[in-house]
């Protein structure tokens, strides 16, 4: 379940890749970058989950890195449908980050509230990402 549902999430992650690089290369590697950072933890933890339902290492390694194969699917499925339909683009990109600030507001946020020590400076960088979303919309035009 941990294996298929991960292989979705990024799925997800690289059709927006594949748009992001139709777009501007720019505006795409810095996606790259962010979905990375969002994703080694991510992946650690996946690892750990299987380690923990006895799977051994190398199973584990294997059918992990296999499922974050669909990334490179859906970035190259994006990439192809959406440049036959690049006037879907901007509507693609801003599903991607309502998705994103959803998930910092309704899972991150509530966990932060209990950080007294974080949370000034987690939530300051949260202000500063949404801060700069105007800046990034100007590549979509």
């Amino acid at each position: 379940m941990i294996l298929t549902g991960s292989a979705l999430h990024v799925f997800t992650d690289g059709l927006v890749l594949g748009a992001a690089f139709l777009t501007d290369p720019l505006v795409a590697w810095g996606m790259t970058f962010a979905i990375l950072a969002h994703e080694v933890p991510r992946e650690a933890g996946d690892f750990a989950l299987l380690l923990t339902a006895k799977w051994e290492r190398k199973k584990a390694l294997i059918w992990n890195a296999t499922s974050r194969l669909a990334c490179v699917f859906g970035a190259i499925a994006g990439y192809l449908a959406l440049s036959a339909a690049r006037d879907w683009i901007p509507f693609v990109l801003s599903i991607a980050a309502a998705n994103i600030i959803y998930i910092a507001l309704s899972g991150i946020l509530p966990w932060l509230r209990h950080e007294q020590e974080t949370f000034a400076w987690q939530g300051g960088f949260m202000v500063a990402g949404a801060a700069m979303v105007p800046f990034g919309m100007r590549f979509l035009h």
